[in-house]
């Protein structure tokens, strides 16, 4: 049995509202670049598995590099932040990122000044940093001020503009700095998808018809019944990431499963089991035939803890 590779699921775009209304604020700060506006910056918040990243990716294969005889052009210069991140660390991995095959030499001062030069001469409209919270020190409950400071000097004397993307408690990062909360505008939190709200609903079973649609080597029941949908609701809190996980991990099993395309509730189950570490007691099995698929106020409820992010700082609740 020949099998669908787990990219079919990863390059889906569900244009779903917010995905939407974000994507248009990341475009704006990108025009407002080129056209030579005062350009604020953007920041999208939400918990693991809201699908950040993967926005992040889309609007940056919008813009792909380019080489020509006055060398590469470079749109968006677009890194992962490192964990515990220092100033030092920051220039080097922007360094890295924009193609400087020495990125770790020199005093931090030449490295600055050679990265504020690159970006200008890659043409570069747009940085963008994921995993924005890693500004913050979790253990010690500060902001890295230092390094925060270090990137609106960059951004500011390189012209580009900044895009960040992380759990909503970065936001402490941006509130740190005047100067830095006014170069941004309001935040978009992509939602975790609460099935209690009659639009949430709908696009869940939007994005459940997209991914089953694109694996036509598997067949499935159809996920947009209340039935199936609440069940997959169930499984992965209402976090578009945890629905890939669960569908990577089906097509892995299933192209292990010789004489069948047909994956039943007990395939379902096993994926989710596996791509999914932390289900809440009592609806561990949510593709098992004795779940009850009755969204009570006590089921959903304990649903949308998934994916909660505790412990942290300034976290909303």
């Amino acid at each position: 049995m020949t099998v669908k590779s787990d990219n079919s699921i990863k390059s889906i775009h569900v244009h779903y509202n917010q995905f939407n209304y974000a994507l248009n604020k990341l475009e704006s700060c990108y025009e407002g670049i080129v056209n030579g506006d005062d350009s604020r910056g953007v920041a999208i918040l939400g918990r693991s598995g809201t699908g950040k990243t993967h926005l992040l990716n889309y609007f940056h294969s919008k813009y792909p590099s380019s080489r020509g005889n006055d060398g590469t052009k470079m749109p968006i210069v677009y890194i992962k932040t490192p964990s515990s991140p220092t100033v030092k660390g920051l220039v080097e991995a922007l360094l890295h990122a924009i193609g400087d095959p020495l990125f770790n030499k020199g005093t931090l001062t030449e490295k600055s000044t050679r990265l504020v030069n690159l970006l200008k001469r890659a043409d570069a409209k747009v940085v963008i940093l994921d995993e924005f919270q890693h500004f913050v020190d979790k253990g010690g409950r500060k902001v890295q001020y230092a390094v925060a400071d270090e990137l609106k000097v960059i951004v500011e004397n390189s012209g580009v503009g900044l895009i960040v993307s992380g759990l909503p408690y970065c936001q402490s990062v941006i509130m740190s700095n005047e100067q830095f909360t006014r170069r941004f505008s309001s935040p978009v939190t992509l939602p975790q998808f609460d099935w209690s709200v009659s639009d949430d609903r709908a696009n869940f079973k939007g994005i459940l018809k997209a991914m089953q649609s694109s694996l036509e080597s598997i067949s499935m029941p159809d996920l947009t019944s209340d039935e199936m949908a609440f069940r997959f609701y169930c499984a992965s809190g209402g976090l578009i990431g945890r629905v890939a996980n669960i569908f990577i991990q089906l097509v892995k099993d299933m192209a292990n499963k010789h004489g069948t395309k047909d994956a039943t509730l007990d395939d379902l189950n096993a994926a989710a089991k596996e791509a999914c570490f932390d289900m809440p007691l009592g609806i561990d099995n949510p593709f098992s035939r004795q779940f009850d698929v009755k969204p009570t106020k006590e089921v959903t409820h304990r649903v949308m803890e998934i994916g909660d992010e505790r412990g942290v700082v300034g976290l909303e609740r």
